[in-house]
């Protein structure tokens, strides 16, 4: 327990520390990154079942149509405190675009329930990019992803927006 609440610890401090670099202001050579999400999530309860869970971990399948990488798909994993905050850091994300090019990035979240949508709740998260493959290698920024997610189905839709920078315009 003392081990994972030390390797925790470090994570948190390390995507922080990225997180700041990429959440500056946006350099010269920084263009817009856009698109559409829709995903589907699966979550796993520690403990399991609800409502004694303090974690979800959640696997989520997205895709959409975004600036740079046009119709993609990705992948997003994290571990969720549904216990406290709601929140999760040290979340992971990889986009593959249209071509085959790989974007990588690290991040945060937070999911608050909709009022006036009864089993709804809206997440928003933060990533910093970290790079990737062909196009992305060496990319940096950050984007929000703004989604509502039906906590019934696990099916949500939103949009992001952000800002890349490319080296030498890749």
């Amino acid at each position: 327990m003392k081990n994972r609440l030390m390797f925790t610890s470090l994570l948190v401090v390390s995507v922080m520390m990225i997180a700041g670099a990429a959440f500056a202001a946006p350099s010269a050579g920084a263009t817009p990154f856009k698109g559409s999400w829709d995903s589907h999530e699966i979550p796993t309860f520690d403990p399991a079942p609800p409502p004694n869970a303090v974690t979800m971990y959640v696997d989520l399948d997205a895709w959409g149509n975004a600036t740079h990488l046009g119709r993609y798909t990705a992948k997003f994993a994290a571990a969720v405190d549904v216990a406290g905050c709601g929140c999760s850091e040290g979340d992971t994300i990889h986009f593959i675009g249209a071509n085959g090019d790989s974007l990588y990035g690290v991040g945060s979240a937070v999911g608050v329930s909709v009022p006036d949508l009864p089993g709804f709740h809206r997440v928003t998260h933060h990533f910093a990019i970290t790079g990737g493959t062909g196009r992305f290698v060496d990319a940096t920024g950050s984007f929000t992803v703004i989604r509502l997610v039906n906590l019934a189905t696990g099916v949500s839709s939103g949009s992001f927006d952000g800002s890349i920078t490319r080296p030498n315009g890749k």
